[in-house]
């Protein structure tokens, strides 16, 4: 019964000067163990470099989220989902830190228990302490090397040094979800390119968590959008065909049937605003949602030029029913 489950959605900002916020779950998380937390962070000029608003999120116990960064320089905003199942017979989640040093292009680290791959995902998220607006080197996948390491990679060896936060979402036996896990290259001079699963999905019900690197800098190069276009294909794009590459990691995860309901869609915007302003957009979702059970999951590309802006993300959340 994933009812019993629960989605907290919150808005917090570090503020200039600090690299730490430390948020207060409205409800108390039962057990850290069954769950987990996705965030996106991003930020206006101050913040153009990367070690600015890259931000890690992490569960650091039954009544603290702490958000962090390396850099101290402008706001960093941030939206995130706490997503809780304290019935134990679910999902259970693995975190910790692993350090990517300066120079190196990977690196690993051990899980205190053993992990079924067939029903496991890894969600990352990063801080970095490159003080530049070259987002590529921090940019990383994670996947399970084995059933007890995970795995970090990225696409270059810049001299950088990232602190990637992992949790290893483990769906347990009698859940019955299905993971699917496939890794792809986006190659020069394409724009985008597909991934046929192994076994076909059910599309109303199977969420796609992507993470991926890039060859290069700039906003149409680190910014990707990843979708399931029918049940046995997911595709992968961005705005336009260039001479650099991304390496993508792709998560399936299908629940079984009368349990668990996802919608998708997509949804072309053209700013006109000027720079260094903050733009809201809203999408009329077609069908309503159930408030506190409900999480979005966005992935974009961006025709955007350029470096001095960390534009290439979007915040998001659900203010109504039906609007994302």
């Amino acid at each position: 019964n994933w009812s019993n489950c629960s989605v907290e959605a919150g808005l917090t900002t570090i503020p200039d000067t600090k690299t730490t916020i430390t948020i207060t779950p409205t409800t108390a998380i039962t057990d850290i163990a069954q769950a987990f937390v996705l965030a996106q962070a991003t930020g206006d000029m101050a913040t153009r470099q990367t070690n600015d608003h890259f931000v890690t999120a992490e569960i650091t116990g039954s009544n603290n989220v702490e958000f962090i960064r390396t850099g101290t320089s402008g706001d960093a905003e941030i939206s995130y989902h706490i997503i809780q199942c304290g019935d134990g017979d679910k999902i259970n989640v693995q975190r910790g830190t692993i350090i990517v040093g300066a120079g190196a292009i990977s690196a690993t680290g051990a899980l205190f228990a053993s992990v079924d791959t067939s029903r496991s995902l890894v969600t990352v998220s990063v801080r970095s302490n490159a003080s530049s607006a070259a987002d590529a080197g921090s940019l990383v996948t994670g996947a399970l090397q084995d059933p007890t390491t995970v795995i970090i990679q990225r696409a270059t060896a810049v001299p950088s040094a990232l602190q990637v936060h992992y949790q290893v979402i483990e769906f347990t036996a009698a859940a019955n979800v299905q993971v699917q896990t496939n890794e792809t290259t986006l190659n020069a001079g394409s724009a985008s390119t597909t991934v046929t699963l192994t076994t076909a999905a059910a599309t109303d019900r199977t969420w796609v968590y992507c993470t991926y690197d890039a060859t290069d800098n700039g906003l149409q190069q680190t910014a990707l959008g990843c979708e399931l276009t029918d049940a046995s294909t997911v595709t992968v794009y961005r705005a336009a065909a260039s001479a650099y590459t991304n390496r993508i990691r792709i998560y399936t995860i299908t629940w079984p049937g009368n349990t668990v309901t996802v919608s998708r869609g997509s949804d072309t915007f053209d700013s006109t605003a000027a720079d260094n302003t903050q733009v809201d957009h809203t999408i009329t979702l077609a069908s309503a949602i159930t408030d506190g059970l409900s999480f979005p999951y966005v992935t974009n590309t961006t025709a955007g030029t350029g470096i001095e802006y960390p534009r290439n993300r979007w915040l998001y959340w659900l203010p109504t029913s039906n609007s994302l």
